[in-house]
């Protein structure tokens, strides 16, 4: 897997504060947020990298067992290249990967996990890779709710993860308990620009559905929350308690411009609050920041911009189903670690080399010899065989020099 990252322009001093700018995969990301006066110093910079995935649904491999064949190469075990690389890819600041739910259901797991009503207690391949991935944090979206309350501890007891879980607007029905992290503060010790080491304080929130499933009964069990209302309570907590980035793990999508605390899909209205700087999203399957048809629907939204990346002036990120690729969001301080300087979003994917493969696959075989009969038919078509064998170097080229 290959994955190539944005281009990386100087930062440059205006006066005593900051600003910067960076290309990313659709466009420029512009200022998100200027420093004032004299409290950090321009040239010293840091970069917190946000690394999400989502909607894994079950694919650790590139095996599809529903259709007994592959899946457009799509496996956890590429995007774990691809979250290596990513990493890596930093020459200074740090990283922090999570994840955004709905890690089971499909590809098989009927077999796997039993059914609703005696569900497996065995340890899903699913959560046995994740927790080979190095998860910073992670929320569980409603197709983990789909096999109960039992299922669910019992996975994120044996896998190891239920440290790293956050699902703040879950609770107990009976005790009134949240049963997992409503939020987590972590220290990263970045590197600077300068060579300096800095310690930026992390806020972690993470919501879910707050229906949980359509499949299982909680009543009387577990009770979801408003996500909007519980994020605007959990972000203004983290930030007094000391958060320098607060960072929103939702399995919800993107929703409406004047969404309210009763909406089910908030992502947007999210990235309006105040103490709120990144946002990774799950649940509608879909890329974004990205040019896909798919998402056209979002940049009707205000304050949406292919150009700068950015929604609201913050990363947005949401990423397609089935290990389809990664969300990355750059959130960039100055000097202290205390100013955010700007942000930028981007999507690393696995799609478009396997896209492009199938795509030469057809016009080379299938869609050929579909037009090499149409001669049977009609004299004129004749000209087609060799329009197409005009048109396959084109298409072979495209193969060789995109990258995703």
């Amino acid at each position: 897997v290959t994955i190539h990252f944005p281009d990386k322009q100087h930062i440059a001093e205006y006066g005593s504060g900051c600003v910067g700018i960076k290309k990313i995969g659709i466009g420029v990301a512009m200022v998100a947020a200027f420093l004032v006066g004299n409290q950090a110093k321009a040239a010293e910079t840091t970069t917190l990298r946000v690394i999400s995935t989502t909607d894994l649904h079950n694919q650790v491999s590139s095996e599809d067992y529903d259709i007994a064949g592959k899946n457009a190469g799509h496996s956890l075990a590429k995007l774990s290249t691809m979250i290596k690389a990513a990493r890596a890819e930093l020459n200074q600041g740090a990283s922090l990967t999570v994840d955004a739910g709905d890690s089971v259901y499909g590809y098989g797991a009927e077999v796997l996990m039993g059914d609703v009503k005696k569900p497996s207690n065995t340890l899903q391949p699913i959560f046995e890779a994740m927790s080979k991935i190095g998860y910073d944090a992670i929320t569980l979206g409603n197709h983990e709710f789909d096999y109960g309350y039992d299922f669910i501890k019992n996975q994120l007891t044996q896998s190891g993860l239920n440290d790293k879980c956050v699902v703040a607007n879950v609770k107990e029905y009976a005790t009134g308990n949240y049963p997992w992290k409503r939020t987590m503060m972590l220290t990263k010790n970045m590197t600077t620009s300068a060579g300096n080491t800095v310690a930026v304080k992390v806020g972690i929130v993470g919501v879910t559905k707050k229906e949980l499933s359509t499949y299982y009964e909680y009543d009387g069990v577990l009770e979801g929350e408003s996500i909007l209302k519980t994020v605007r309570e959990q972000a203004a907590a983290l930030k007094s308690a000391g958060a320098d980035i607060v960072v929103v793990i939702g399995h919800c999508g993107m929703g409406e411009a004047n969404d309210g605390d009763s909406a089910t899909d908030p992502g947007y209205a999210i990235s309006k609050l105040a103490n709120v700087d990144c946002v990774m999203l799950g649940h509608q399957h879909r890329n974004y920041p990205s040019n896909d048809a798919s998402t056209k629907i979002f940049y009707r939204l205000p304050n949406t911009d292919k150009t700068t990346g950015l929604t609201n002036g913050k990363p947005v990120v949401m990423v397609a189903d089935h290990a389809a690729g990664i969300g990355i969001a750059d959130v960039s301080v100055c000097g202290t670690g205390t100013y955010i300087q700007y942000s930028q979003a981007f999507l690393a994917s696995v799609l478009l080399e396997n896209s492009l493969l199938y795509f030469h696959y057809i016009f080379r075989y299938e869609f050929f010899l579909f037009l090499a009969s149409l001669p049977l038919l009609c004299p004129l078509c004749f000209l087609s065989i060799s329009v197409v064998q005009e048109f396959l170097p084109a298409v072979h080229r495209l193969r060789l020099s995109a990258s995703p």
